[in-house]
């Protein structure tokens, strides 16, 4: 159960700051992509949020819950010698 729950708050976690860097990105910079544009502002980083967030959001997820529990396993592990 450990395991599970390190998992879930590490890969959130990552998962929540790589959406809000997104976000932010979006605000400063022009979105475009095949389909449509927008300028730089509160639109452009919903866009990057959404778009990013579908493409490498799982990515993301994965590795944060990895680390998470790869952190969990080195600390039990440290413990028992």
């Amino acid at each position: 159960m450990l395991y599970w729950k390190a998992a879930l708050i590490w890969g959130l976690s990552a998962l929540s700051m790589f959406l809000t860097a997104c976000f932010v990105y979006g605000l400063f910079n022009r979105f475009s992509f095949i389909h449509g544009a927008s300028p730089a502002g509160p639109e452009s980083g919903v866009a990057y949020l959404l778009v990013l967030g579908i493409l490498i959001g799982p990515v993301v997820l994965i590795i944060g819950a990895l680390a998470g529990v790869a952190r969990v396993w080195r600390r039990k592990r440290k413990q028992q010698s």
